[in-house]
């Protein structure tokens, strides 16, 4: 018989090679599965390895829509109050198929000076080819968006996120040839994939979104570089995560992601991730003749030079230049990444009120813009003459970004290849810069970096104003 040490010591032999076995398994359960975008990538080569959270907030991490679908009409819909036509707007991101079904307010007998454009209508929800299920029904307005909400798993989305995805699916209904009907369909789930790293010299931000594809291959990528030291040059990219990365003169791959997004594995094959500003990073020097520039006068629609500024100020008067768009109440939502960081934090009124506080000397206030909220062009400064200059930044007009209530990366044009004054004054692209130009020409005050201090930028450019400041070449305090 076996001693009662030899049984002691062959169970714990047995209870360690069962933990041993346990623990081994679920380390290779815990294991990441990755989705590889290039391979061969050598081994030398450095990699960027980026932890990406998901977070609930207002940004549009996935948005899709369809339009043009036609009704057509329900078999056996002879009865007076039976619904006659029905459109199919299939399976939506959520596994749910959705169908409206609709009929014309004469069938339901509504008084109304505008009755043509009421309908009744039920939407159902569909699952899995199960009884349908009425979500909404009652009387609608053409035109007008109808708002279900959305709930999607974080596994369909592929996302590190422990709650459903919510969302909206926004239904609109119109009839240009009755009585058949269209409609389109928009689907919004909100939130923000992002991470960032840090290598010696800079801060490597990203951010993740969605199209009308959740493919991880068909996912939009926005880097942004931060050089920690502030005499080398930030860079920034936004396109599609399988394409070749240009963040300045680097040239990066996404080499891999985690299948549930929660990692990011980034290849620099060529250049440099961060490098120096140029020494003429500007052309623009205190105490001497601001270049001479033409832009297209956005409200006006007229050719304005730096020439016509001056006289408009008069020699007793200045010219304030704004390089930045102006400030949104409400700002568009920017699908596949980060607003730009050129957004004035005050609005033109209050800017024009810091700017002419107590001055007695013309003032000429001119913004130059890369963007413009329709809302405002339409409703505030077309047909009206503001007391400011609204120039276009881009060379040419039409490049300008009018702003909805969505940017995706489609619609923004890409800057580093239009020509604009900031880049010709090698002004940096991303920042608020803030300007003071005397009546002979002369640059006064300059800031190249103005953004978080745009209220003291401007204070400092009134109090050189009242003083009657000329320009004069050591005037770097300012």
């Amino acid at each position: 018989m076996k001693s009662q040490n030899q049984i002691l010591t062959n169970t714990i032999l047995y209870v360690s090679i069962f933990l041993l076995t346990v623990l081994s398994s679920q380390i290779k359960a815990e294991e990441k599965q990755w989705v590889v975008f290039r391979d061969n990538i050598p081994q030398e080569i450095e990699r960027f390895h980026i932890k990406m959270e998901f977070t609930q907030s207002s940004a549009r991490f996935y948005d899709s829509s369809q339009q043009g679908i036609k009704s057509e009409e329900i078999e056996g819909s002879k009865k007076k109050d039976a619904y006659k036509h029905q459109l199919d707007f299939g399976a939506e991101v959520d596994g749910n198929q959705y169908v409206v079904m609709v009929k014309d307010s004469s069938d339901v007998g509504i008084i109304s000076q505008n009755s043509e454009r009421l309908v009744m209508a039920k939407v159902l929800r569909i699952k899995d080819k199960k009884k349908p299920e009425t979500v909404k029904e009652g009387i609608i307005s053409l035109h007008r968006d109808l708002e279900l909400p959305l709930e999607v798993s974080p596994e369909q989305l592929s996302v590190p996120f422990n709650e459903p995805i919510k969302g909206t699916l926004e239904i609109n209904l119109y009839s240009n040839n009755p009585p058949v009907y269209e409609g389109r369909c928009r689907t919004v789930l909100y939130g923000t994939l992002s991470g960032s790293t840090s290598t010696e010299a800079a801060l490597l931000d990203t951010s993740i979104a969605c199209r009308s594809s959740l493919e991880l291959k068909d996912r939009y990528l926005s880097l942004s570089l931060t050089p920690f030291d502030e005499q080398m040059a930030p860079a920034a990219y936004n396109g599609r995560i399988s394409d070749t990365l240009m963040l300045g003169s680097a040239k990066l791959v996404v080499e891999k992601m985690a299948s549930d997004s929660s990692e990011l594995v980034i290849a620099l094959l060529d250049g440099d991730l961060v490098q120096a500003r140029k020494q003429d990073d500007t052309l623009v020097t205190i105490g001497k003749p601001f270049p001479d520039f033409a832009r297209v006068e956005l409200v006006k629609r007229q050719l304005v030079t730096l020439d016509d500024l001056i006289k408009e100020a008069s020699v007793d008067g200045y010219v304030v230049l704004i390089f930045g768009d102006f400030k949104q109440a409400m700002p568009p939502q920017y699908f596949g990444g980060r607003p730009p960081m050129r957004g004035l934090s005050l609005d033109e009124m209050m800017i024009s009120e810091i700017l002419k506080k107590d001055t007695e000397k013309p003032v000429v206030i001119t913004f130059i813009c890369q963007q413009l909220s329709l809302a405002d062009l339409y409703e505030k400064w077309l047909g009206h003459d503001p007391e400011f200059h609204i120039l276009s930044d881009f060379s040419n007009p039409l490049k300008i970004q009018f702003l909805g209530i969505s940017m995706e990366p489609h619609m923004m044009p890409p800057q580093d290849r239009e020509e604009t004054l900031r880049g010709n004054l090698k002004l940096d692209i991303q920042k608020v810069v803030t300007g003071l130009v005397d009546g002979n020409g002369d640059l006064i005050y300059l800031n190249t970096d103005a953004g978080n201090e745009l209220a003291g930028s401007l204070v400092q450019i009134n109090k050189l104003i009242r003083e009657g400041k000329k320009a004069q070449l050591d005037q770097d305090q300012y």
